[in-house]
């Protein structure tokens, strides 16, 4: 079960991406939408990175697949770099465990871009992209997997920023760098052989390659680099949460 203070938190969180104007309601959704226009726009027209390496599949598809779950790791990511300066006030009058904030944050961008790929998925179903309704079943475990993953980085990072400012400026610019240097708006095989260690010792480009083979070619059998990031996000998990308790005694001292 869910904590009740966890709950109220998320609800809130929740309320906050779903504000009351109709526009900012749709926004969630449209933001995505937008990206994915503008990155087909440039890199399949303007510089004609049409190539996906998967026959049949065009270049919509492919980017939507990378693109929505990078969202939901780097919103998580970068919306928790600065959460407990941000929330000391409640943390201290209220006496809310300042990780709560935190799970809250990532649970909420999880949910809605989980969500939303589901309904992109569908629009690009409708619209003749070829999607494997069997791989359907991979994007529930592989999102769990992804967040339990940007849970550990998340908890490891914001119990350090509170002490080093630095970090909310270091970490956007290294998820703006990881973005770019991942298979996400570019197919793995087009980097020389040189480059190759890019995506076959990036833990997250090899889910990301994961759920496309599920989704756009059927594979849903995962190898031993699914099972090599299904041990890491554990063990970054409990390595970030024993990190994050053991420096949590001293965040009301610092802020």
């Amino acid at each position: 079960m869910i904590n009740a203070t966890l709950k109220q938190l998320l609800f809130s969180e929740l309320q906050e991406n779903f504000k009351e104007t109709v526009l900012a309601r749709f926004w969630i959704v449209l933001e995505p939408v937008l990206f994915t226009l503008v990155y087909v726009f440039v890199f399949a027209i303007i510089l004609g990175a049409r190539d996906t390496g998967i026959e049949g599949v065009n270049y919509p598809e492919f980017l939507v697949i990378g693109l929505w779950p990078w969202l939901a790791i780097s919103r998580s990511i970068g919306g928790s770099v600065n959460l407990v300066k941000q929330k000391s006030n409640l943390i201290k009058k209220l006496n809310i465990k300042s990780e709560y904030f935190l799970y809250a944050r990532t649970i909420s961008q999880f949910l809605i871009y989980s969500l939303t790929f589901f309904i992109v998925l569908l629009v690009l179903g409708l619209m003749g992209a070829k999607i494997y309704l069997l791989g359907l079943i991979v994007v529930i475990p592989v999102f769990l997997l992804l967040w339990v993953f940007t849970n550990g980085v998340a908890l490891v990072i914001s119990s350090l920023a509170v002490f080093i400012d630095d970090l909310k400026i270091i970490v956007p610019l290294f998820l703006t760098l990881a973005f770019f240097l991942m298979p996400i708006i570019w197919p793995a095989h087009r980097l020389p052989e040189n480059l190759h260690f890019l995506v076959d010792y990036n833990p997250l480009a090899t889910m990301l390659e994961y759920l496309r083979g599920a989704l756009l070619q059927g594979q849903l059998l995962p190898g031993k680099a699914e099972y090599f990031f299904v041990a890491l996000s554990i063990l970054l998990y409990v390595f970030g949460t024993a990190l994050y308790k053991r420096l949590s005694r001293y965040f009301l001292d610092v802020v």
